[in-house]
This record gives structure tokens, C-alpha cells and sequence, in this order.
């Protein structure tokens, strides 16, 4: 998950042109075709697509020039792929802050992906920036603070889940409704000499 949430809030800063570059490369941002998931019934499931093996080629070596928690796993290849065609044909709306978000360290990036796109894990991180163990910076700490305490950021913040993910939503990092409190496992520190 960390992958995603690191190209999110990449995607979400534009940092590199990551957002212009995947938005503006065709292959990527063409429908998804979806395919019958019952043939006795003959339904399509709007979840359930095939997508082009180049698309996952194409995709993998663009997030590979930007992303730091490498290498690009399959399931995260797999979200953007998702997202991506409405992202371009429906013109999502990306948030914006006063905060600078030019230039930060893969942490703050991921940390800024999982609280846009988990908007009850970013009242909680507001609360207790520990709940993201892995940022330890106290000058981005304090700036995704700021964003998570900012109600202007989550009017338009990216809500994907709510975009007909079914449950649960894994992009979440909370995804569990049963279990509120489980937190993804790339989230948990692996003790030193572990």
C-alpha cells in the first residue's frame, strides 16, 4: 500500500509532473473494457475488467521513475489503473492546500495519499500523527497537520472509495469495516534486528 499511497500523494502534488504524465498518456486513461463475471447470468460487474498486460508495462515504468517504496506492486499498478480512466473522462477534482508540496521526502507523499484518500484516518492522524509511524519528520508532520485539519482540502479531496470500490475499500488504511482499527500491515514498524 505504500506504494499507492506514495504515487497518490505524488499525483496529488504533481511533484515530477507525475499527475500531467499519467493523465495525459492515452493508453492509460482509455476506458477499461469489463467482462462478464456470471456467465449463467450474463452481467458485467463494473469492478471486474480486462486490461491490456501493456497497460500494467506502460504504467510500471512511469511509477518507477517516481517512486522511492519500490517496486510498484501489482495491486497498486492494478488501483491506478482504475482510477485513471474516470480521473481523465470525469475531471476529478484534486485537492488543493496552502502547503507546500513540491519537493517532500517519499514519507510525507505517502503520508498526504493515505489521509486524502482516507478521510476518517486523516481525523485520526490530525489527532495523533503516530498513527503513521513511518513519518518522523516534524516540519512534515506538522504540514500534514495542517491538510488533515483543513475541511476546504476534503470537499475536494479524491474520494475513490465512494466511486463504487466494493467493500472493502483497500486503498483505505483503514479497510476494514468489522475491524475499524486494523491498520494495513505496510504500516507496521518491523521491530530493529527483526
Amino acid at each position: 500500500m505504500l506504494d499507492f499511497w506514495e504515487t497518490m500523494g505524488r499525483f496529488i502534488a504533481n511533484e515530477g509532473g507525475l499527475r500531467d504524465t499519467l493523465l495525459q498518456d492515452d493508453s492509460l486513461t482509455s476506458p477499461n473494457v469489463s467482462v462478464y463475471c456470471d456467465p449463467k447470468v450474463g452481467t458485467r460487474h463494473r469492478e471486474s475488467w480486462s486490461i491490456n498486460t501493456d497497460k500494467y508495462d506502460t504504467l510500471s515504468d512511469i511509477l518507477t521513475e517516481h517512486l522511492v517504496f519500490q517496486p510498484a506492486s501489482l495491486f497498486c499498478l492494478g488501483e491506478w489503473l482504475r482510477v485513471l480512466p474516470p480521473a481523465k473522462s470525469e475531471g476529478y477534482i484534486i485537492p488543493t492546500t496552502p502547503v507546500n508540496l513540491i519537493g517532500r521526502d517519499s514519507t510525507f507523499y505517502a503520508a498526504l495519499g493515505a489521509i486524502t484518500v482516507d478521510e476518517a484516518f486523516a481525523q485520526e492522524f490530525a489527532l495523533d500523527p503516530g498513527v503513521f509511524p513511518l513519518l518522523t519528520d516534524e516540519a512534515s508532520i506538522a504540514d500534514l497537520v495542517s491538510i488533515a485539519n483543513d475541511p476546504a482540502y476534503f470537499n475536494m479531496a479524491l474520494n475513490l472509495c465512494a466511486d463504487g470500490w466494493p467493500p472493502p475499500c483497500f486503498v483505505l488504511v483503514r479497510p476494514y469495516a468489522a475491524e475499524p482499527t486494523q491498520t494495513q500491515p505496510s504500516l507496521e514498524l518491523v521491530p530493529e534486528g527483526a
